[in-house]
Parts: C-alpha cells; sequence; structure tokens
C-alpha cells in the first residue's frame, strides 16, 4: 500500500514537472512574438566561410538577431538578410565582422556600433573581410604579382636580349683594344697636346687684343679729360680778364670737341668691328691678316 502512495507521488510530481516547463515555453515563446525586428541586409560577392541560416548576428558581442536568408542579388552577388532586433541601434556606418570559431567551424557576424543614420532602404551594411578571406586574396595578389616577374625576368632573359648583350660587350672590347694600343695613345697624347697648344695661343692673343682696346680707350678718355680741363680755365680767364666774347670763345671749343667724339667714335667702330669678326670667325681674326682689307 505504502509503495501503490509513492508511485502516485512521483507520477504527480512528474505531471506537474512537465505542465510548468510547458509553460514557460510557451511564455517564452509568447514573449518572443511580442519582439520587434527589421531586416538589414549584407551584399558581398563570396558567402563568408561558416555563415548560413540562423547563424548568429551580433551586435558588440551580444546576439540581437540571426541570419534570415541568403540568395543572390539582381548583379549576381550573394544577399545575406539579417534578422535584428528593433531597438538595437544599427547605423549605417556600421561594419559587420566575421567571428569564425576555429573548432566547431560555425560563424558568426559581430556588428559594430556607428554615427550616421540610415537614409533610405534598404539598409545595408558593409561587410569587413574575414581573416581567411583577407589571406586568400593576399595569396592570390602575391602569385599575380609572383607570376609577372616571371614573365618579366623571362623577357629579360630572351635569346634576342642576350645576343645583344654580347654584342654590346664584344664592341665595348673591340674599342678598349684599339684605344689600348701605342700608336693610337700616341695620336690621341698628339691631339690633345695640339688642342692644349692651340687654346693657349688663343688666350694669349686674346689678352693682347683686349689690352690694345682698352688702352685706347683709356687715352682717348684722358685726352677727352684733358681737353676739358683746358676748355675750363681758358673760359676762366677770359671772365677774369673782362674779354669774355661767347661766340669766339665757344667756336674754337666746339670744333675742338667735335674733332674729338669723331675720333672717340670712330675708335669705338673699330673696337665693335673687331669684336664681330672675333665673334664670326675667330680663327681668321687671329691667324688672317685683315690689313690688306682694312686698306
Amino acid at each position: 500500500m505504502e509503495n501503490r502512495n509513492s508511485y502516485t507521488a512521483v507520477g504527480l510530481f512528474f505531471i506537474a514537472f512537465v505542465a510548468c516547463f510547458a509553460i514557460f515555453m510557451w511564455f517564452m515563446s509568447d514573449s518572443d512574438k511580442n519582439v520587434d525586428y527589421t531586416n538589414y541586409y549584407i551584399i558581398t560577392n563570396e558567402l563568408p566561410t561558416g555563415i548560413r541560416v540562423e547563424s548568429q548576428v551580433k551586435f558588440v558581442g551580444v546576439v540581437v538577431g540571426s541570419v534570415s536568408d541568403i540568395a543572390f542579388n539582381s548583379d549576381e552577388k550573394i544577399r545575406l538578410t539579417l534578422k535584428i532586433r528593433e531597438d538595437i541601434p544599427i547605423k549605417a556606418d556600421s561594419v559587420a565582422d566575421i567571428d569564425y570559431q576555429m573548432i566547431s567551424g560555425i560563424s558568426s557576424l559581430n556588428i559594430s556600433r556607428g554615427t550616421k543614420n540610415f537614409g533610405t532602404n534598404p539598409k545595408i551594411i558593409t561587410l569587413n573581410e574575414g581573416l581567411l578571406t583577407k589571406l586568400k586574396n593576399n595569396a592570390q595578389t602575391m602569385g599575380e604579382k609572383l607570376n609577372e616577374s616571371l614573365l618579366k625576368l623571362d623577357k629579360l632573359t630572351s635569346d634576342e636580349n642576350i645576343l645583344h648583350l654580347q654584342n654590346t660587350l664584344k664592341g665595348i672590347d673591340e674599342l678598349t683594344s684599339g684605344v689600348a694600343k701605342s700608336e693610337n695613345l700616341e695620336n690621341l697624347s698628339e691631339i690633345l697636346k695640339n688642342l692644349s697648344n692651340f687654346s693657349a695661343s688663343l688666350n694669349e692673343l686674346n689678352l693682347k687684343e683686349i689690352n690694345a682696346n682698352l688702352s685706347s680707350i683709356t687715352k682717348s678718355a684722358n685726352a677727352l679729360f684733358t681737353g676739358l680741363n683746358k676748355t675750363q680755365l681758358l673760359l676762366a680767364d677770359k671772365i677774369k680778364s673782362g674779354e669774355y666774347d661767347l661766340k669766339q670763345t665757344i667756336e674754337p671749343t666746339l670744333d675742338e670737341a667735335n674733332k674729338f667724339l669723331n675720333s672717340f667714335e670712330k675708335t669705338l667702330k673699330e673696337l665693335r668691328n673687331a669684336l664681330n669678326r672675333l665673334e664670326d670667325n675667330p680663327y681668321e681674326f687671329f691667324f688672317k691678316d685683315t690689313s690688306g682689307d682694312t686698306k
């Protein structure tokens, strides 16, 4: 009789426990229905590893939703639909990162905070590349660059380029051998010596011609200053003696000044002609006798 009562008590307790659990589950499911959700979208070229329908979506580490749909977009890209609680402050500049679980192979999306509000629908979130995707892309880029380098190296070491290099080295070797011969070295030394002597003679003749021209100009200037001083003294004497006659005094002075200016102009013209001949043909200027032409 006591055993029968014990079984009855255990049965009643089990039934009560199941009823309480059912009520709890109903309450939880009903409370979840009262929560409003908003759809956000991620557009990507490739589905991230480990992401599937019902994968968790986190906001700064806290679960706030899940991936509700994965489909192809109109431009052949993949569109992920995220079902996220409406009260979560997802912004237009928020970024989704991929949290990859190495052991289980399951991934989740973790969305960061943002500051800019969404303008119009649809609400699209930017997806950062995962570590595996970055490694894959970097490896692909490095492979392409390595392939380009190998192609350039192959072109550089082609038979045509090697033949050109050999011909260039051969020409340099022949040129060096020709210059190294004793007779060529003597000829080169003689040419350099003649050039040095010619340059020295040019410098010497230039200096002599310039000195002569400067001396002529200096003499003319001294004569001009002497004439002016004489004229000044003559005028002073005439004024003191009271014999100042403007016409008779000025005319001889003007004639003398006019003659001097003509002579000075002739000297400058000769100097200009000499410089023009030197500029036009230095060789004829220094080595050809031009006295006959002048006459």
